[in-house]
């Protein structure tokens, strides 16, 4: 028999009932700890317990045999108000064992700015400070469910002619409960962005500028930028949509030696920049901090505080003039002086230097070093010959001399489209790539006898289809390679 404590709470009958259901239930169940058996009262203390805990929906009975035992099961709504029985419970045991410290019990200050409410800090430059911060409308809907639950205390006492009362507390109370402590999902959050602007002097004048820039260019809402969901000039601030994966630069390994994956990913920031340079925008700004993470493939551009916005009437700019970042700015822009032209083509220097960030895992590629062994993608990765394709790209960014590089991201947008074409196709078989086995070799076109083989390029079968490829061998330890010349037949 499972014994029951002779002064069983109705939480421990409701365990009780829980634990074996459809199972007789008498007086010999009720232990007493001092004479081994129950009185008559005690057991009709319980027996109102149980009666009461019928009446208000939590147990139904089963049955009752002829030898006076009754048989029970719990409903629904008795194991939702055990299950907030059993959190009361662990609350008080918990508070009990390790008491708060007065100065823990009092109320947090939060803070709100326009509504929003800080939460922590996300990062902090020159210019500004970021905070992660819960939507207005997920704030109220945290009051509106706190003040429920405070209202819908199912251990209050039970009073009224009502028998659903207290099932109805324990619903209200479980539903509001989930509500308020539910995690906040992104559409809840946003990222505040405070910007530190002195009261007045020229350097309050740009500060301010920046603002007015950034929230111009949000505005437009248009695609692969963050969404701006709230914006106060007069008090310094604006709230963007919050990016739970970050930017690159809390991500360096992300693309790290995947030269396919980066460059789906690169080629959704690049066509972005593509559209800004259609209307003759500079973001000047490009670099892994800026660029988020919203999707594997799909990337996004924030931070357009030093953007260069076409006919602005007056120009964000100092006498000596930096373009952006100095680890990723070109060289021709920094020139010391203010720059009369911005051109795209700056652009196009970083997302050069962007991409090599997003494949070699590192953040930082100095100056036009891209060919030296010790930065060279081919170097770092000598096994994997996709790694031409992306330098092929950089070496059409990352140069000394400006009429070297890509006018626009338009240009680029269209050379990375080819080569993600040319690698989900396969390897270029007019291109020779670095041996896969020693490392050391190129692969050269072999040329076949047409007596022996019929033809230079050879027909194959894959799983019941034919595919093209050519023989290429190395040029050091001989190994042979073929490489797909097309794709395979629809």
């Amino acid at each position: 028999m499972n014994d029951l404590p002779r002064t069983a709470s109705r939480r421990v009958l409701l365990q009780w009932v829980a634990g074996h259901p459809n199972q007789p239930f008498d007086p010999n169940m009720l232990v007493s700890l001092s004479t081994g058996h129950t009185s008559d009262l005690e057991w009709q203390v319980v027996l109102r317990d149980m009666e009461d805990l019928k009446l208000q929906g939590y147990i139904n009975q089963l049955k009752q045999d002829s030898g006076g035992s009754t048989y029970w099961t719990i409903t629904g709504s008795g194991e939702k108000y055990l299950k907030a029985l059993d959190t009361f419970e662990r609350a008080q045991e918990v508070e009990r064992l390790y008491p708060s410290p007065p100065a823990t019990k009092k109320r947090n200050n939060m803070t709100f700015i326009g509504g929003w409410e800080q939460l922590r800090p996300l990062g902090e430059g020159g210019q500004s400070k970021v905070f992660l911060v819960r939507s207005p409308s997920r704030v109220q809907e945290r009051r509106n469910a706190h003040q429920q639950v405070l209202s819908s205390n199912p251990w209050a006492p039970y009073v009224g002619g009502n028998p659903n009362e207290q099932v109805d507390r324990i619903e209200r109370f479980a539903t509001n409960l989930a509500a308020y402590s539910r995690p906040d999902e992104p559409s809840d959050l946003g990222a505040l962005k405070m910007f530190k602007i002195e009261k007045d002097g020229k350097d309050a004048e740009l500060a301010l500028g920046r603002l007015k820039n950034e929230i111009a260019v949000l505005k437009e809402n248009r695609p692969g930028l963050l969404k701006l969901l709230e914006a106060n000039e007069a008090e310094r601030w604006i709230v963007t949509e919050y990016m739970p994966d970050g930017a690159l630069d809390k991500n360096p390994k992300m693309y790290e030696g995947n030269a396919l994956g980066a460059l789906k990913a690169f080629r959704s920031i690049v066509d972005t920049v593509a559209w800004l340079h259609k209307d003759k925008y500079v973001h000047r700004d490009i670099k892994p901090a800026n660029v988020f993470l919203a999707s594997h493939e799909q990337l996004v551009l924030g931070d357009f505080g030093i953007v260069f916005i076409p006919d602005q009437q007056e120009r964000l700019t100092l006498t000596q003039e930096r373009v952006g970042p100095r680890d990723y700015m070109p060289q021709w822009g920094d020139t010391g002086a203010r720059l009369e032209d911005v051109h795209t083509n700056f652009d196009v220097y970083m997302l050069g230097k962007l991409l090599w960030c997003m494949v070699t895992g590192k953040l930082k590629l100095p100056r036009e070093y891209h060919q030296k062994p010790t930065y060279s993608v081919r170097a770092l990765f000598p096994m994997d010959p996709r790694m031409a394709a992306i330098d092929a790209i950089i070496k059409r960014c990352v140069v000394e001399e400006p009429e070297q590089c890509f006018p626009s991201a338009i240009e680029l947008f269209a050379l990375v489209n080819a080569q993600i074409d040319s690698l989900e196709r396969g390897i270029d078989a007019e291109d020779s790539q670095h041996c896969r086995i020693c490392g050391k070799g190129q692969y050269r076109k072999a040329v076949l006898d047409n007596n022996v083989v019929g033809k230079p390029v050879i027909t194959l079968s894959m799983a019941g289809k034919p595919i093209d490829v050519s023989m290429f061998v190395c040029d050091v330890c001989r190994h042979v390679q073929f490489f797909g010349t097309n794709k395979e037949n629809d």
